[in-house]
């Protein structure tokens, strides 16, 4: 891959090696459809993510710099603001996959909790029947001992 054995070519330490391709578009200011016909045309280096996303990821080191050759790097601020910007991102999604799990378990008790609520409505009902019954045989005028 272009980029490989270059000296000091290489990502900071902090710095992702690879983007995915809507990030690495942004950083180079060109359109992902852009990139990805790079892709497809073989002259920019990409793989596909595995699981369920399949996104595309290229490598920092791949990719042409804004209105430079491939292989240029961006100015650091750059890196630097597409480093938190995908740490961000990340977050959004960790946070997102904890609130969704959160809605299930809680929608899992509410039903358990509606359910619990009718066999309750159910036993007051038999219950006030029951009262209902006595009260009204106790208040019944005893006609035998008349």
């Amino acid at each position: 891959m272009a980029g490989e054995g270059r000296s000091g070519g290489g990502a900071a330490e902090d710095e992702p090696a690879e983007l995915p391709l809507e990030l690495a578009a942004a950083r180079v200011g060109v359109s992902v459809p852009t990139l990805y016909k790079r892709i497809r045309a073989g002259t920019l280096p990409a793989r596909q993510e595995q699981g369920g996303r399949r996104r595309w990821i290229v490598r920092i080191d791949d990719l042409p710099a804004p209105g430079g050759a491939v292989g240029e790097r961006p100015a650091p601020e750059t890196t630097d603001l597409v480093v938190e910007l995908l740490r961000q991102v990340d977050a959004a999604h960790t946070a997102l996959r904890d609130a969704e799990g959160r809605a299930v378990r809680l929608e899992v008790e509410n039903a358990g909790l509606r359910a619990r609520l009718r066999d309750l409505q159910h036993v007051l009902r038999s219950l006030n029947a029951a009262m209902s019954d006595s009260v009204q045989a106790l208040t019944m005028p005893d006609s035998l001992n008349d």
